[in-house]
Formats: structure tokens, C-alpha cells, sequence
């Protein structure tokens, strides 16, 4: 009889992914093209390479939860160094939410248990598979790649004239560093190399770090390049990028992600960073069509400036447009009224859905032929003191679904009737998504609303 005590034997992640990207390392060494779909395990990776995306070097919490919304895709690098222990809960429910796909640059193991099981259970591009991607990428796509071989010779010639001293460690780490980043190395790191032994020759350990730290802005820069997301690094490298000749650093790319911060900014549909994650996931989720919609339409309207770049006068133009239509028919009365009306379905939308669900399964009679009083809750409270009908957070989350269909409509109904622009009722209705978001998040658990107070009595 087996031993009860026993644990069942697991996968080898490692070893099953290592040995699948070998097998691929062997078929591109005969010259064969790999698909993606071969490369990546995850259908959804290969989907969201095809797709928008943001590519961030690290989990930094609160520059992750500021892209979110107006982001398709986030690929996010994922050491086991850098994740700091207070931030694993809010890695590990991105993950979970599908919010963000995990790119380790580490094998499995590297990583915690329960958080290993968990990236493993969801969309992420494994170590092996990063790797493998990203040397085929660089090394197709680059005519001037250099010799592996040559590029290790030069590395023992520096390290040859590092003079034992205080200093040694300090300039044999930078150089590592530096070497690392710049594999797989093209023809403008042999100036990189040069500079690093002038650097060693003068005993400037300042240098050396500065040229370590400019390595890892041209992994990141290649990096951006290899999966075609924007190139996200601070404005005073570009220019020393301009030797690599990467397309993203031109100048519209490295904006392109500071304008849609500016433009969520300028529109006051930043969501606030203090909202507890849960209930930040389930905003993010229901805003992020919205949010997506409103900044592709401002920016395709920005109007190139001589060198090629958006405008930022016509960005700043077309912020100024809504904020000032909002400002006009939020004192109109034609909106009020609407708005009023409409207010019903915004503000029950786990009441809506029960009474549609209650239609469909014949639950309902004929309280739902009337349609309003279905949608401002009458039909659906009563059914729920007769026990027919009960919430619960499956309802909430269908009442979610149908709003998100729902809103189009209502936003070009509104629009329509008070002569401003979908756009701008788009902005209005996210706004007080955000708002009323955040007022319940706000909300001690204990308090209860006038409603249910004056319901017990």
C-alpha cells in the first residue's frame, strides 16, 4: 500500500520548457524560421505580440497601476530579486486578472512556490522562451552583429587591466553588468567597450557606472524593439541611443505613452492609486474600453508637427474642446433630465441584470412590460421579498457586462440630445465611473447608505 505521507511527483518546469527551446534552438540553427506560435506556450502572448502593448522593465506598483487603464497588453519583466515582498499581493492579482503577462527572466524555480504555481497557471513567457525570442529577434533583424567569440576576448582584455585595488570589484561588477545587457552585442558596442576601459585606465568607478547604467537602457531599448512596444526611457538617452538607429526612439514613439498619461490627466480620468487593488482590478476592467477609446480618438486628431511628432497644441486643443462641452452641458437642463433618467440603469446594474435574468427564466410574470419601473428597481425588489429573485456578486458581475454593452448606446443617445459629441459624453460617463468607484471604496465597510438604513426600519 502506498505510503499516505507521499506527495504526488511534479513537472519540472524548468527542464520540460528548457528542453522545448532546445529543440527550437537546433531547428534555427539550420537556418529554419521559427513561427511565434511555436516559440510561446500561451496562445494570448502570441495574440498580444500581434497587438498594442507596453513593455515594462520592472514591477514598479504604482507606474504599472497608472498604465493600466489605457493598456491592451502589459508585458511586465519579472526578477525574483526586484519583487519586493510588499508588492507580491498586488503582482500576483494582476496576474490572476489577466491585467499583466509576466515575462521571467529567471528560471521557475528562482521564484516563491505559490507564486511560481500561479504564473504558471496564466499567460507569462517563461525565461527559456524570452531568451531564445529575443537573441533570434536582435540577430535576424541586424546586419551588424558582432562575434561572440571577439566579444568575450574583449571582455578578458578589460578585465586584464583592471588594476588590483580597492576599486577591482567595483569595476569588474559594472563590466559584467554591462556585457550581460549588451548580449547578443552589435557594432556601436565595441564604442561602449572602448569607453568602459578608458574608464577603467582614468580609475573613474563613476564612468564605468554610468556606462553599466546606459547598458541597461540599450537592453531596454532593444528590448522595446524585440516585442514592437513603445520605448519607454527617460528623454536624456535618446540621444545616445541615435547611434543603434532603434526605431522607437523616434520621437512620436517615445510620446506616445506620455501623451495618453497626459491626455487621462487633462480629461480627470485618472483613477486614484489609494483604491484598495480588488476594487481597482474591477474598474480598471470595466473603464478600459473607455479609456482606450478616448485616447485613440484625440491622438489620430493631433496634427504632426514639423518634425514629425504630435502636436502637443493640438493635444492641449482637443482637451480644452471637451473639458469646455463638458463644462456647458453639465449645467444644461436638457442633461439633467437625461442624465436623471438614465441614472436608473447606471446606478442598478445588478437590478437590471437580475430582471433580464429573471425574463429569461420566466421568473419575472409581467413585471418586467414595464420597463422603467424594471430598470429603477421596483420589479426586481419585489421579486426579491418573494423570494424568487436573490443578488449575489455572480449578478453584480453580469449587471457589469450588461452596462459595458449598454453604455455605447446611452452615450450616443445623450449625445445626441444635448448636440455635443460621443467622445465628450464618453469622458463624462468615465468620469463618474471613477468617482462613484472610489466614493465606495471610500466608504468605512461598517457605514451603511441611507437606503438600507431606512429599509430596516
Amino acid at each position: 500500500m502506498p505510503n499516505g505521507n507521499m506527495t504526488r511527483p511534479t513537472i519540472d518546469l524548468d527542464a520540460t520548457q528548457q528542453r522545448r527551446v532546445n529543440r527550437l534552438v537546433k531547428r534555427a540553427q539550420e537556418n529554419e524560421k521559427i513561427p511565434r506560435a511555436e516559440i510561446f506556450l500561451s496562445d494570448q502572448v502570441v495574440s498580444a505580440l500581434d497587438g498594442q502593448k507596453i513593455l515594462l522593465q520592472s514591477f514598479d506598483k504604482e507606474r504599472v497601476l497608472a498604465l493600466l487603464p489605457f493598456a491592451k497588453n502589459v508585458f511586465v519583466m519579472a526578477c525574483p530579486r526586484c519583487l519586493a515582498k510588499e508588492d507580491l499581493e498586488t503582482f500576483s492579482k494582476l496576474v490572476s486578472s489577466n491585467l499583466i503577462m509576466p515575462i521571467l527572466v529567471a528560471p521557475y524555480s528562482y521564484f516563491p512556490g505559490d507564486l511560481r504555481n500561479l504564473i504558471h497557471a496564466h499567460d507569462h513567457i517563461s525565461a527559456y522562451e524570452y531568451d531564445f525570442y529575443r537573441y533570434t529577434q536582435i540577430t535576424t533583424n541586424n546586419p551588424n552583429m558582432l562575434c561572440a567569440h571577439c566579444v568575450e576576448e574583449r571582455h578578458k582584455e578589460i578585465v586584464a587591466k583592471i588594476k588590483r585595488n580597492k576599486e577591482t570589484k567595483t569595476f569588474k561588477r559594472y563590466l559584467e553588468r554591462t556585457v550581460t545587457n549588451l548580449d547578443p552585442c552589435v557594432a556601436p558596442d565595441y564604442e561602449l567597450l572602448d569607453a568602459f576601459e578608458a574608464a577603467v585606465q582614468d580609475r573613474t568607478t563613476e564612468r564605468a557606472r554610468q556606462l553599466a547604467d546606459f547598458s541597461a537602457v540599450l537592453a531596454s531599448a532593444r528590448d522595446a524593439q524585440v516585442f514592437g512596444a513603445p520605448l519607454l526611457v527617460p528623454d536624456d538617452h535618446l540621444e545616445m541611443l541615435a547611434a543603434y538607429k532603434i526605431p522607437q526612439t523616434n520621437a512620436l514613439s517615445a510620446l506616445s505613452i506620455e501623451l495618453r498619461e497626459l491626455i487621462i490627466d487633462g480629461l480627470g480620468l485618472k483613477i486614484p492609486a489609494d483604491m484598495p487593488i480588488d476594487q481597482y482590478i474591477g474598474l480598471v476592467k470595466d473603464i478600459q474600453p473607455e479609456i482606450q477609446n478616448i485616447t485613440k480618438e484625440l491622438l489620430p486628431n493631433s496634427k504632426p508637427d514639423t518634425n514629425g511628432a504630435v502636436s502637443l497644441r493640438s493635444v492641449f486643443n482637443s482637451m480644452r474642446t471637451i473639458n469646455r462641452d463638458i463644462e456647458r452641458i453639465s449645467r444644461s437642463t436638457r442633461y439633467l433630465l437625461l442624465d436623471t433618467a438614465v441614472s436608473a440603469v447606471r446606478n442598478n446594474k445588478d437590478i437590471l441584470a437580475g430582471v433580464l435574468t429573471a425574463s429569461a427564466l420566466g421568473l419575472a410574470g409581467g413585471a418586467v412590460a414595464c420597463a422603467t419601473g424594471a430598470a429603477g428597481g421596483l420589479a426586481a425588489t419585489i421579486m426579491k421579498r418573494t423570494g424568487r429573485l436573490k443578488s449575489s456578486p455572480a449578478l453584480a458581475r453580469l449587471g457589469q457586462a450588461i452596462h459595458r454593452d449598454l453604455e455605447p448606446v446611452l452615450n450616443k443617445l445623450i449625445a445626441a440630445y444635448v448636440g455635443s459629441t460621443e467622445i465628450t459624453i464618453q469622458v463624462m460617463s468615465t468620469r463618474n465611473q471613477i468617482s462613484e468607484a472610489y466614493s465606495v471604496s471610500a466608504k468605512p465597510s461598517n457605514q451603511r447608505t441611507k437606503f438600507e438604513s431606512n429599509r430596516k426600519k
